[in-house]
């Protein structure tokens, strides 16, 4: 049970490392004013002051994969027994290990300048969230004698398992607009309307398993327990054969974002040579983005199944499960199942929350400060939230047709890592978490970005060319 359990989780996340290929972590680029279409994704508030004519994306991808094994932790009883050749207790040891991925695929998109007031945008992308944890160890009997202390036998445990996954599509309508500009001060507004097409998603729970193992037979005894499978039937037809369309569940998402910016003596006598043009002291930029969810059909095989024994199992009767059937099948002909059937359920987008503060320090030198929380979110009535609070502090260096971040990031859940990435005409390219720092040898972690559009600059007063 544990062996197959293990391997369902990671089973689940290599899925949809595939499905998806690869966070909507794009760097340092997401907070540059010359991040374009994709910026808009995030802060919609970037069209009041756009920094292109045009700006279309031809095709992106940008992934962040995180293992984290928690220290195994060991607790040994009171000694229950006590003998002349020695005594035995009881150890109980119980280790974690936690999964996270965050992965889009960025597609066709445009965004187009209206006026030096206004802009709007089309967004086209997908995206996939998961997260899973198993905690597992075992039940163990220490004999101490004269001759020292030693383990004379050993049960292993499941304690629980948890994954979940949600991927979809999403098309956006994005407009932004300065909505106040009176020196020193400017304030930009935008909203993001979503249809979301679900995809693949799924909820599985392993919970208080209690495994009765008899060492004479070689036979599990008794299994109890809680075992809950939740999954869209859209899976279920395409691994049979009988459709090959996964998206086919629906829902509407919401951003919305707000931009103020603060010009200084320097700032005000500054010559702009293009609408659009970063021209500020600093920049305090706030966003929600991703409100919604997605109405997903239930497969049949989804229940929660209150597990009892009917009769002994091999040990290996869960070994070699083909898939989300098969292991409901198995179920079904092993236990006496109370079970409670889902016939419709709603996933929520990972709702994120960002603030950040962009200071001009000095040229096109620019420093960042980032805040953001993300809400990831598979909540039905049984389902609980997993939020992951992250910092950032960037540097970058930028101008129209070239630029390069740095970013030094910190979380809950991976601690801290160091990202670079740069741009150039009509590619961006870069890597998460290549350094780490208070990080442990327990997480494995990485991210990577890239992207090819095409920028079309806003025209210029000296007459240079439009387009990089």
């Amino acid at each position: 049970m544990i062996k197959w359990s293990k391997y369902y989780l990671s089973w689940m996340l290599i899925w949809i490392m595939s499905s998806q290929v690869l966070a909507q972590d794009l760097g340092g680029l997401a907070l540059s004013p010359y991040s374009g279409v994709q910026g808009v994704s995030a802060q919609p508030a970037f069209l009041g002051d756009l920094a292109f004519k045009w700006d279309v994306n031809i095709i992106g991808a940008s992934a962040n994969l995180l293992i984290k094994d928690l220290i195994p932790q060991s607790s040994i009883s009171n000694t229950f027994y006590e003998g002349d050749k020695g005594s035995l207790s009881s150890v109980v040891t119980s280790k974690s290990q936690n999964y996270f991925v965050n992965a889009k695929i960025y597609l066709p998109s445009v965004a187009y300048k209206i006026n030096n007031k206004s802009a709007i945008s089309f967004n086209w992308g997908i995206r996939a969230v998961g997260f899973g944890r198993v905690t597992s160890g075992s039940f163990g009997l220490l004999l101490e004698t004269e001759n020292g202390l030693r383990e004379i036998a050993s049960l292993p445990k499941l304690e629980s398992a948890v994954g979940m996954v949600n991927s979809w599509q999403d098309l956006g309508i994005s407009y932004g607009r300065n909505i106040f500009d009176s020196s020193p001060h400017k304030l930009n507004l935008g909203v993001t309307v979503k249809y979301l097409i679900g995809g693949g998603s799924g909820f599985v729970e392993f919970s208080n398993i209690e495994v009765d193992y008899d060492e004479v037979s070689n036979t599990i005894a008794d299994i109890d327990g809680e075992i809950t499978l939740v999954f869209n039937d859209d899976i279920e037809k395409v691994a049979s054969g009988d459709s090959k369309k996964l998206f086919n569940s629906s829902g509407f998402g919401f951003n919305f974002g707000l931009i103020y910016e603060f010009q200084d003596e320097r700032h005000l006598n500054r010559e702009i040579d293009r609408a659009g043009e970063p021209n500020y002291l600093f920049r305090l930029s706030t966003s929600v983005s991703d409100i919604g969810q997605i109405t997903f059909n239930a497969s049949d095989k989804s229940a929660y199944y209150d597990l009892s024994l009917d009769e002994s199992l091999n040990p290996d009767y869960f070994d070699d499960v083909t898939g989300l059937g098969d292991l409901t099948s198995r179920l079904d002909n092993a236990f006496n199942l109370n079970k409670n059937d889902f016939y419709k359920y709603n996933l929520r987008l990972p709702t994120t929350w960002s603030t950040n503060l962009d200071w001009n320090v000095y040229s096109q030198f620019y420093v960042n400060g980032l805040i953001s929380i993300a809400a990831i979110d598979m909540r039905t009535n049984i389902f609980k939230s997993q939020a992951l609070n992250s910092y950032q502090l960037g540097l970058r260096y930028e101008k129209p047709k070239y630029g390069f971040y740095t970013t030094l990031a910190y979380d809950e859940f991976s601690k801290g890592g160091v990202s670079i990435s740069a741009r150039y005409s009509v590619l961006y390219v870069g890597v998460s978490n290549l350094f780490k720092f208070k990080a442990d040898d327990s997480i494995r972690t990485l991210g990577l970005m890239a992207m090819v559009r095409v920028p079309i600059l806003n025209k210029s007063k000296k007459g240079a060319r439009n387009i990089f």
